[in-house]
């Protein structure tokens, strides 16, 4: 008899064991005793006819397909025989089918691979020679673990989490995803959390499609109370929403929800203000954009090498540009400036407009005045990046503009050198206009307070200090009060518990026992008083240990002092949890995933559970099974 994983049936099942096998629809089990698969036949025609009637007439279809795609050497040759000669004396867990059909899945996911990929020449002919002992089954096989096994398991794994991490508050990105040609919005939900190892959680929850592209507060906040009900999670649990702040701010609000914006995209938005600011300015950078529109010709480019060679200088391109993102501009107008020279030499022999002297230094200026915002771009893209860090780095942009040169006019005045200085003090208002909006979020100054890099240190004023020191402290009052209360609760449930496991009433307690209970009420206004002072002394304590330092890792820091401050170390792993930005959404390839092999746009709920397991297969180290 030929071996089991040659049946058609199995595109439907898989082997759990020698004896058992569970259905991929439904997730039964049976029992295949003898190894028969007359039951699963059985369990197909009853219980799913239509799978039942796909595999009648797709019978010999892979057989067929097999002889005429696998590789001579392997079709000609006796599979018995290979594994005999190659794998003889073989470990079972280096053959092991089932663990090859996950791997082979898991690969179709994360690659964004067409589940046909399963059935092309070099990925049979890899197979054959690597593992002669898998045999590669249906497309439809792979489908039903991808979309019925996987996704559950992946899925039950991160409601694990999530149960684990939603002691305390979590907080949330949102992002949304409309192409006009796919004509689907998504709407990407991840979460944000400190476990009590104090490492960092990031799971994304759901990814949903919405229907239509203007989409409402009201809209958005029901989907959003939606998703967070499928795993558990109520709107107390819910610490703070960062939305993408795009064209229609209001489309991405979630109601009742503490809604912070996406500071990547405010600072995005300082820097093109401050560009846009002066004609002057734009002007050069308009030229320079010219100038490297005039390098996308291919002789010009070559005759610019020629050039270098002849200088014994390294092989540069002319960066062109996207005007919408300030940071390429800012590549574009670097790589100009270590072309100079070479730019000068070519110019002598073309037509091409290039910089004066004057503008060169304007043009330098301008560099200078970017680059500490590409600087602190990159440290709030970094993973690890939190909302604490937002303060501090605007704070930092600004001292860095203070200490650039003002001498930007040198012996007569110039339109274009008061342009430079004109975007510094447009960059200044519109930094300092941020910090006092950041300043007014308890999100955001608490969250700096409770890093043990910056605490008070980054704040403008006097006042925001002693603002955020009176928050924390009434913020640890209400912890320490809920964690008494939680742990009166557990005394009198134990209490209640021991009584009524005696005989008569459980309700016939001695006046002791009543005594005790009240006795374990601190409710007097001393108590109170006392606790306050100790919330104080607590913080006093926290801010004058030692500042870390800037490469130093907070929640290492925290986790060796929890039990030193078992109030803080908590509010620590509520407002450290929010990133600075959010990146899940740009790790997906949303046109792709939409379509199939064939170029047949997939199932809705096919591309979600796609998108969930792709995000999420990698963050749980591929541990599901």
């Amino acid at each position: 008899m030929a071996p089991q994983y040659f049946s058609a049936v199995w595109d439907y099942f898989i082997l759990l064991g020698t004896e058992r096998a569970k259905c991929l629809l439904c997730e039964k089990c049976y029992s295949r005793k003898g190894r028969s698969t007359t039951s699963l036949k059985n369990h197909l025609r009853s219980m799913h006819n239509n799978q039942y009637k796909e595999m009648i007439n797709s019978k010999n279809e892979s057989e067929e397909k097999l002889k005429t795609t696998i590789p001579l050497e392997v079709k000609n040759s006796n599979v018995k025989q290979i594994t005999k000669s190659r794998f003889e004396g073989a470990k079972v867990s280096e053959v092991n089918p089932n663990s090859l059909d996950y791997r082979i899945c898991e690969m179709l996911i994360v690659d964004d691979l067409p589940v046909s990929h399963v059935q092309n020449l070099g990925f049979l002919r890899l197979m054959a020679k690597t593992t002669p002992l898998y045999r590669v089954k249906s497309c439809q096989f792979y489908s039903n673990v991808i979309y019925h096994v996987i996704y559950k398991s992946v899925a039950k794994e991160i409601l694990k989490i999530v149960y684990s991490i939603k002691e305390c508050k979590v907080s949330f990105t949102v992002d949304s995803w409309f192409n006009r040609t796919v004509g689907v919005s998504l709407l990407i939900l991840t979460c944000h959390a400190i476990n009590n190892e104090f490492e960092r959680t990031n799971l994304v929850l759901s990814v949903e499609t919405l229907q239509g592209e203007n989409l409402n507060c009201e809209y958005i906040s029901e989907k959003f109370d939606a998703m967070i009900m499928k795993w558990g999670l109520r709107n107390d649990d819910v610490h703070c929403v960062m939305r993408v702040a795009g064209a229609d701010d209001a489309a991405l609000c979630i109601s009742g929800a503490h809604n912070i914006d996406y500071n990547l995209h405010t600072l995005q938005s300082i820097v093109l203000s401050g560009l846009a600011s002066q004609k002057g300015l734009s002007a050069i950078i308009s030229k320079c954009r010219t100038i490297a529109n005039h390098f996308t010709n291919l002789t010009a480019a070559e005759d610019l090498k020629k050039i270098q060679d002849s200088m014994q200088l390294p092989q540069l391109e002319v960066i062109q540009d996207e005007p919408t993102s300030w940071r390429s501009t800012l590549y574009m107008l670097q790589r100009m400036h270590s072309l100079k020279e070479t730019l000068h030499l070519y110019a002598a022999k073309a037509e091409i407009s290039l910089l004066n002297n004057t503008e060169w230094k304007v043009f330098l200026d301008c560099v200078n005045l970017l680059k500490p915002f590409d600087e602190i771009k990159d440290r709030m893209s970094e993973t690890t990046s939190s909302i604490s860090h937002v303060i501090p780095f605007t704070t930092s942009l600004n001292k860095s503009l203070q200490c650039i040169d003002d001498g930007l006019v040198v012996n007569e005045k110039n339109d274009s050198e008061e342009g430079v200085r004109s975007m510094k003090e447009k960059l200044q208002t519109e930094l300092a206009d941020r910090l006092a909006i950041l300043e007014s979020s308890e999100m955001y100054t608490i969250a700096t307070l409770l890093d043990p890099k910056y605490k008070l240190d980054y704040f403008s004023s006097q006042r925001v200090k002693d603002h955020v020191q009176l928050t924390i402290a009434r913020l640890h009052d209400e912890v320490t009060e809920a964690a008494e209360e939680q742990s009166l609760k557990r005394k009198r449930d134990e209490f209640s518990q021991n009584n009524s496991t005696g005989t008569g009433s459980s309700f016939e307690f001695s006046a002791t026992d009543h005594l005790e209970v009240l006795l374990s009420t601190n409710s007097d206004e001393d108590d109170e008083a006392l606790d306050k002072r100790k919330s104080i002394t607590n913080i006093e304590n926290y801010l004058n240990e030692e500042r870390l330092d800037e490469n130093s890792d907070s929640l290492s820091w925290w986790k060796e002092k929890q039990k030193e401050y078992p109030m803080l170390s908590r509010l620590a792993r509520q407002y450290l949890a929010c990133p600075s930005n959010s990146v899940s959404s740009e790790q997906l390839n949303y046109p792709k995933v939409f379509y199939d092999e064939k170029k047949n746009r997939r199932k809705l709920d096919e591309v979600e559970k796609l998108l969930f397991l792709k995000c999420n297969l990698p963050i749980i180290k591929f541990k599901y099974k």
